[in-house]
């Protein structure tokens, strides 16, 4: 089961990290130009694409460090530290489903709330299945 959990996860990390990178290319300036036609800037200056672009790179260092304790601990056969790092990973997860939850204003349709529900769940089973392993790793002796 470790092993299916560690390209699962290691899996996950890549795409969040590819989906952001694509954001930093792509997203930040489209955003940016797109708001300077709504709310009527008249340009997009250096400055500020600068600024959009650290603040998206800053969002990518948890993940990045995720990935590189996660590759770490599967080179080196640790499976206390990958447990760790996916127990860690789930719980910053489980944010996004919960402030999606919490900042619903009524009008997303019914099926949005249970694919966020179902993906709550979905994490909540991951985060129990970490702690297990620790558990049952630390009863061993393991460290």
């Amino acid at each position: 089961m470790t092993r299916i959990l560690q390209r699962l996860f290691t899996g996950l990390l890549i795409v969040l990290l590819l989906g952001g990178i694509g954001n930093i290319i792509l997203g930040v300036p489209a955003d940016l130009a797109d708001r300077s036609v709504t709310e009527d800037w008249g340009g997009v200056s250096d400055a500020l694409l600068l600024r959009e672009r650290v603040e998206a790179t800053l969002w990518l260092l948890p993940w990045a460090a995720l990935l590189g304790v996660t590759v770490w601990s599967i080179r080196y056969q640790r499976p206390v530290l990958f447990y760790w790092a996916l127990l860690v990973g789930l719980s910053l997860l489980q944010v996004l489903p919960l402030m999606a939850v919490v900042a619903g204003r009524g009008t997303e349709p019914v099926w949005l709330y249970r694919f966020i529900v179902g993906m709550f769940g979905l994490l909540l089973l991951g985060q129990l299945t970490a702690v297990w392993q620790l558990i049952r790793l630390y009863r061993r002796g393991a460290s």
